[in-house]
């Protein structure tokens, strides 16, 4: 299953297909969990609801298994959580990871250069040919590139040096925008400045 051309079908009037079939087309995770497992546990952390998705060729059957607030934490389970999607064993992971660049320094540039970027604030992640729009910058100086999906300047550029992952932009959006401590090679004071940064240069 190496393109969008798939089916899905819910057995339980409690399954949104709607939902599922945008967030397959928009998360490689999604799809990549599907086209190399033939079943996986697929988690709707935004209603709390837990499937069981079982595919067959093109076709993706989707079952409603419980509502649940204990998020599965399986290397091969799916969390579509708020926009974001993530391998369930996410949390578990020892590695750390960097403070981007993009968040500091004006990114339009290393964003237009890069064959994948992504946003910290919807978890979309795009070509950076599709980076159009920019923030002013004194000096003539590139500014800060926006996200072409949400308008948010929270993009993250490849050409940085960093992997632009659904589970990395999970990741960084908590740190940003949640309470999830990720940056533990940091001393704690220096991650306190990089937040604050981070947080006024927000539009």
């Amino acid at each position: 299953m190496t393109n969008l051309n798939v089916q899905f079908i819910a057995t339980d009037d409690k399954v949104n297909l709607e939902k599922l079939e945008r967030e397959f087309g928009r998360h490689a995770a999604f799809r990549e969990a599907l086209r190399d497992n033939d079943s996986i546990e697929l988690y709707d952390a935004d209603e709390n609801y837990l499937y069981r998705a079982e595919k067959a060729d093109n076709l993706i059957t989707v079952m409603f298994q419980a509502k649940t607030d204990e998020t599965p934490t399986s290397p091969n389970s799916i969390i579509l959580d708020g926009g974001f999607c993530h391998h369930g064993d996410v949390m578990k992971r020892t590695f750390t990871l960097p403070v981007p660049d993009a968040f500091y320094d004006d990114n339009y540039r290393e964003s237009r250069m890069s064959a994948h970027c992504g946003c910290v604030n919807c978890g979309s992640i795009f070509s950076g040919n599709e980076v159009t729009e920019m923030s002013s910058s004194p000096g003539g100086r590139d500014g800060m590139a926006f996200c072409p999906i949400c308008g948010s300047n929270t993009v993250i550029a490849e050409e940085c040096g960093v992997t632009i992952n659904d589970d990395n932009l999970w990741r960084w959006h908590q740190h940003t925008f949640g309470t999830m401590p990720m940056y533990r090679d940091l001393p704690k004071d220096m991650s306190k400045v990089s937040l604050a940064d981070m947080m006024r240069r927000m539009r």
